[in-house]
């Protein structure tokens, strides 16, 4: 971890908690408050806030946890917010840089729970959460979607003009939601390039793989079956071999129990 990062001058605006002890926000807003002893904690002893924001299908977020007293940790979910006790959640620590942090996600048209926490169980302090709204014509909104469902099939062409056209491959990523009672089943077919399938934790194709197919040389068809080790956003890359572009089809068969 970095030095603390410089907080953005925010106008704070203030909004009511439900009987739950969850804040509400809204996109546009920055919220002020404080982690300290008062708070609840998890079950691991990790004290933490809960916020939610009532999103809206298809539309795009940027969620910012800041702070210059302590080492941010933030979560998002849309099941409720105890976080790595379900399993559900999406994490960064430095997304923002140095200690801030930073997802972004696509809405569903439910609630979203958000959680702010620091990094270690001794980390209390002020902080700021921040939502915006991601511009649809923006390379981040472009980065974030599609979203592919179950039983459907998308189209799509890599091009230079992709993801990784500056690096040696380029590629497309998109969304789904993976349960750890299920199977998830992609196949990706081209005519024009080697097909290539992996599959990450969160919804913007980084950090480890969870699983990935090459297919053998030559073939115009790969599959990939994923069985998600915990619920929540996942990402699938389709990319090809070095060099390659052209048209594919990607498809996510019905999910099906393990």
């Amino acid at each position: 971890m970095k030095v603390a990062a410089t907080i953005v001058a925010i106008v704070c605006l203030a909004v009511a908690g439900t009987a739950s002890g969850q804040t509400a926000i809204r996109a546009g807003e920055a919220l002020p408050d404080e982690l300290s002893p008062s708070d609840r904690t998890s079950s691991d002893g990790w004290r933490y806030d809960c916020f939610t924001l009532e999103t809206r299908e298809g539309a795009l977020y940027s969620i910012d946890l800041l702070s210059r007293e302590f080492d941010t940790l933030l979560a998002v979910g849309w099941h409720d917010c105890t976080g790595g006790e379900n399993g559900d959640y999406e994490r960064d620590d430095d997304g923002h840089g140095g200690t801030d942090s930073r997802i972004e996600i696509e809405g569903t048209g439910r609630t979203l729970h958000i959680r702010a926490q620091g990094f270690t169980v001794q980390d209390a302090g002020r902080y700021s959460l921040w939502v915006r709204d991601i511009p649809a014509f923006s390379s981040t909104a472009r980065y974030l979607r599609p979203f592919i469902h179950s039983g459907r099939t998308v189209t799509g062409k890599l091009s230079r003009d992709d993801e990784g056209a500056d690096a040696e491959y380029v590629f497309d990523c998109f969304q789904f939601d993976g349960q750890p009672d299920q199977r998830a089943n992609f196949t990706l077919r081209s005519s024009d390039f080697h097909p290539r399938l992996t599959v990450y934790r969160g919804g913007r194709c980084e950090g480890d793989a969870l699983a990935s197919s090459d297919g053998s040389s030559g073939a115009s068809e790969v599959s990939l079956e994923v069985n998600p080790p915990t619920g929540g956003r996942h990402s699938i890359k389709v990319w090809a071999g070095m060099a390659e572009t052209g048209g594919y089809a990607l498809s996510l068969g019905a999910l099906q129990g393990r």
